[in-house]
């Protein structure tokens, strides 16, 4: 009985106590030396930051960042997509955000889009980025890579687009 007992608490236990998360898993370019330099969770998200490896989150030339949405669903990617428009419209008028792929047909829904400013004035903080979002099981990932330019050349997204789409979903 004591052997059942045992058992069964070990058993729940790893119910309860052992439930993994799901992250969107980046092959980080080596070329780049990314390290991790932030990384902030709390109950409905997680901040992870990557910049080459002699730079700061303050100081970089191109910086990486991984984010979650836990326990959100959106029921198409076109309402992601929205958002994230609307959010940097308000943070940069004159932002563009171009579609590049979207695929609302996937198990995975996901959209790859780039956010460029091409007239912003010089004194404007704004960083063109390719961004990738990708529904999960009960959470919306988003991948971007951002540098200190207006706009991303043709071979950056091309590189960057491959590198995104690569990444896998898992439990951890």
């Amino acid at each position: 009985m004591k052997k059942l007992v045992f058992l069964c608490l070990v058993l729940f236990s790893g119910i309860f106590f052992g439930q993994k998360k799901e992250v969107l898993k980046i092959e980080w370019p080596e070329e780049y030396k990314m390290k991790k330099a932030l990384d902030i969770e709390d109950e409905k998200t997680r901040f992870v930051v990557f910049v080459p490896e002699n730079e700061t989150v303050d100081n970089w030339t191109i910086l990486g960042s991984l984010v979650s949405y836990k326990k959100t669903k959106a029921p198409n990617v076109d309402i992601i997509i929205k958002s994230y428009e609307e959010t940097f419209l308000k943070e940069e008028p004159s932002a563009k955000l171009t579609i590049l792929e979207k695929n609302d047909g996937a198990e995975n829904i996901w959209a790859l889009f780039k956010i460029e400013a091409p007239s912003v004035s010089k004194k404007s903080k704004f960083e063109a980025q390719l961004v990738y979002v990708i529904q999960g099981e009960d959470d919306i990932h988003n991948v971007f890579v951002m540098i200190k330019e207006k706009t991303l050349s043709q071979k950056f997204v091309k590189k960057w687009s491959k590198i995104f789409k690569e990444g896998k979903l898992i439990n951890e």
